[in-house]
């Protein structure tokens, strides 16, 4: 499958005001800056081009100047399709190695890393196909290594022209806790959404647990002029992740609206009676490129022509992030969500009542008990120690969940 990359240029229009509902809203100013930097990989012989902007691994995300995703590492590497780095020994214009592209029901942009070693006998050639790789790794040519890392890298066109150029993809606005952040929109795990935006369809996605992920709030209906999407976390937090569940808001009819800029804001306005929020299974993946103008990913263009040798994914430094300490947990449908998550000392938990009944969160061995949650009410304390919590609903015995503090 061709998809030209002005496709995915021509997704940005429907992306601001609100990610997927323009209607009455005033367009953001687009960024001309922070797309991350564009590379060229094989797949099947010919040339893919792909952005790489996170990595499940805090070492190599430091060492590519990448964002770090938490939730990325705590995903299963084998339910993701291969991409193959070559270490050490490469022949000349050696690049990644894809094992799926867009239009294959094996396509992702989160990726399962295999590095890719020639033997001490062997003499490099260039490998353009996972098949080429399986071939010379049986005859003992190569040898092939599974590191347990994931890389989130979209495929953004296929098919390239060698000596073509690719410019980077554009960079949108969202809000985040009252600053905007840049992000991209590559893949979704649903078919109407993707064709509806011009993106990736991804079955891959549509197997995961959504519930898992942070939330990207997406203003549908009557909304202020300059609403844009709200995301629920950021790089630096031990719940970002460039996978995002959608959640529906809307205004409720005689209220007028006002801008939102955070998922705080966000409960204020459920509590106070004036917005609705409905959640979906509906997986994003929508890699942040910059947190209040600082970019978090390298920025160029490419042309297929240049080439990365050893596979070196080609990006530029950054400013450290800072983390901020802040983190959701739903209780709905008799379950807290998620089950467990993973946070750093000082994180203050959130919980947040968007069921119908009233539940707790109540500490097994007494540290905590929130004493009752009413529906739309919500309860929260910060965790200043390392360790497993476990915790439950005391009113509903079945609902148990853990924090782990590091």
């Amino acid at each position: 499958m061709l998809r030209r990359f002005a496709v995915l240029v021509g997704l940005v229009p429907m992306l601001v005001g609100t990610g997927f509902d323009t209607a009455g809203a005033t367009s953001a100013p687009r960024r001309a800056s922070s797309a991350p930097a564009v590379q060229m990989s094989y797949y099947d012989g010919h040339l893919d081009a792909i952005v790489t902007t996170d990595s499940s691994g805090k070492a190599q995300a430091k060492h590519l100047n990448i964002n770090y995703s938490p939730m990325l590492a705590a995903l299963k590497p084998k339910v993701f399709p291969l991409i193959y780095i070559v270490k050490g020994a490469a022949a000349s214009g050696q690049l990644m190695v894809l094992g799926a592209e867009p239009g294959e029901d094996t396509y992702s942009p989160v990726w399962n890393e295999v590095f890719v070693t020639w033997s001490s006998t062997s003499t490099p050639v260039l490998l353009t196909s996972d098949t080429q790789i399986d071939t010379l790794a049986a005859a003992g040519d190569l040898t092939k290594q599974r590191p347990g890392l994931l890389l989130n890298s979209a495929v953004i066109a296929e098919n390239v022209a060698e000596g073509s150029t690719v410019a980077p993809p554009t960079v949108f606005e969202t809000f985040y806790d009252g600053h905007r952040d840049g992000m991209l929109a590559t893949d979704v795990s649903t078919k109407p959404q993707a064709k509806a935006e011009n993106i990736n369809y991804s079955a891959v996605l549509a197997t995961l647990d959504s519930q898992v992920f942070p939330e990207i709030y997406i203003v549908r209906g009557t909304m202020a002029d300059g609403q844009l999407m709200i995301l629920g976390s950021e790089p630096g937090e031990s719940n970002y992740s460039p996978l995002w569940v959608e959640t529906i808001v809307h205004w409720k009819r005689g209220v007028t609206p006002t801008v939102i800029k955070s998922d705080t804001q966000i409960d204020h306005l459920i509590e106070a009676g004036k917005v609705t929020e409905s959640g979906t299974t509906v997986l994003l993946n929508c890699p942040v490129t910059d947190v209040a103008g600082t970019p978090t990913v390298g920025t160029s263009g490419v042309t297929a022509s240049a080439q990365q040798a050893g596979s070196r994914l080609v990006t530029r430094p950054t400013a450290a992030i800072a983390a901020t300490t802040a983190t959701k947990v739903k209780i709905v449908d008799f379950s807290f969500s998620p089950k467990a998550i993973t946070i750093s000392k000082g994180t203050r938990i959130k919980w947040v009542n968007r069921g119908a009944v009233s539940h707790t969160s109540t500490s097994n061995t007494g540290k905590w008990d929130s004493g009752t949650i009413a529906p739309g009410d919500s309860y929260s304390r910060v965790f200043r120690k390392a360790g497993t919590f476990l915790y439950h609903c005391s009113i509903h015995p079945s609902m148990k969940a853990k924090i782990i503090v590091k």
